[in-house]
């Protein structure tokens, strides 16, 4: 893979195939729930008011509704989102990558019980030039940088696939593309082009093949680093993961 030409293929894209006021289809009886639209609105604006369009009941997660009422305003949107609070953070001890984490494993009986579930997490270029250290997990001098939970992002992704695509949940990794609400603020394209991938992945009906994949701007495949195609470490991850949880579940049973 040569890695320049990555980089400048996925942020010189060509234009997208798939345009999602014509492409996305009706989901009527379709439910999703869309986690950072209130903290990046920009980009993931986009999404959920393509989605309300289309029918689909939509939940976005947040911690404040102040900042979802705003958000409810700025989409412009006759269907309505519901909110749903949620502290992403909220195990005192745990990164954040644990608590994505563990709202998934709470989430997997309704995901198996549908069809063709979707799972799209957020990555990055950056993350082809990233390892995974797992001593950065922890708040300290090390701590996880960008392109390490990108790659992390991808290699859950990658997992969650491995372990659970047999039963009918389909898992990708998504770089949606610079725009205004990406950390790299330069070369940008319009917030709505950053959901093209996004809802690619999330409602086009071939997407339900792509388990596995990662998909760049827009709406595209491509091939993702070594590292994050690695499954020793992916399943390293998943069980580290899995461990973190459990430690906090148990600390805070035994503060009842």
């Amino acid at each position: 893979m040569d890695l320049v030409w990555e980089c400048y293929d996925q942020t010189f894209p060509p234009a997208s195939k798939f345009h999602p006021p014509r492409d996305v289809p009706d989901l009527t009886n379709k439910v999703v729930l869309v986690t950072g639209a209130i903290s990046r609105a920009a980009v993931t604006n986009a999404s959920p008011k393509e989605l309300l369009v289309k029918n689909a009941k939509v939940y976005v997660a947040g911690r404040c509704l102040i900042k979802f009422q705003n958000f409810q305003t700025d989409i412009q949107c006759s269907n309505k989102p519901i909110f749903l609070a949620l502290d992403l953070a909220n195990l005192s001890t745990v990164k954040r990558a644990a608590s994505h984490f563990y709202l998934t494993q709470l989430l997997l009986p309704a995901l198996l019980a549908g069809c063709k579930a979707r799972v799209v997490n957020t990555a990055a270029m950056s993350h082809y030039l990233s390892t995974l250290d797992f001593t950065s997990f922890k708040e300290g001098p090390t701590r996880l940088k960008l392109g390490s939970k990108r790659l992390g992002n991808i290699l859950f992704s990658n997992e969650l696939a491995r372990r659970y695509g047999r039963h009918g949940i389909v898992s990708t990794a998504v770089n949606p593309g610079n725009h205004v609400a990406s950390p790299v603020r330069f070369l940008l394209h319009e917030p709505q082009d950053g959901a093209i991938t996004l809802l690619w992945a999330g409602t086009s009906p071939e997407a339900t093949e792509f388990n596995g994949k990662y998909l760049i701007p827009w709406a595209r495949i491509a091939e993702p680093s070594s590292e994050s195609k690695n499954e020793l470490v992916a399943s390293k991850l998943w069980c580290w993961l899995e461990d973190q949880i459990a430690l906090q579940t148990r600390d805070v049973q035994a503060k009842l």
